[in-house]
């Protein structure tokens, strides 16, 4: 890249390497963090019988079938749903992971863009035109 490109406001893209003990240590940390979480939450549904979904009606598609117990142990802040969410998957709990992701859709559900930014802490990095070529390409999913 040139001098002219990096003056412009072009910045030069790196990719850092992370080396496999790296990569451990901080899948360590994130299991740590919310092991006590992933167990209540195992040692809560350790008698619960093993669910076969029906493809056409995949209730893992609804986000407001949580019981009550999974709501309540989900009202966490969200760096820990983000740490249990993590965990679930790494861990295949495929129950935990649905249920937090249905938690995070429940967050999101009828936001706005800018609100999910908001809570996210997401900058919004589009300029004006690309933010109306977005919304002009997805004008089909906005609610009516």
């Amino acid at each position: 890249m040139s001098e002219r490109g990096r003056a412009s406001g072009e910045k030069k893209k790196t990719k850092q390497k992370i080396s496999r003990a790296d990569l451990w240590a901080q899948l360590r940390f994130h299991l740590l963090l919310s092991a006590p979480q992933v167990i209540d939450y195992c040692d809560h549904h350790r008698n619960d019988p093993v669910q076969v979904t029906d493809e056409t009606d995949d209730p893992r598609k609804r986000s407001n079938d949580i019981e009550e117990w999974d709501l309540k142990f989900m009202q966490v802040d969200q760096e820990m749903l983000f740490e249990i969410i993590l965990a679930a998957n790494y861990l295949d709990i495929k129950p935990l992971l649905d249920v937090g992701c249905k938690t995070v859709a429940n967050l999101i559900k009828g936001k706005t863009p800018e609100e999910i930014r908001k809570l996210f802490n997401i900058v919004n990095d589009f300029t004006p035109e690309e933010e109306a070529q977005i919304k002009k390409e997805n004008e089909w999913a906005e609610d009516r």
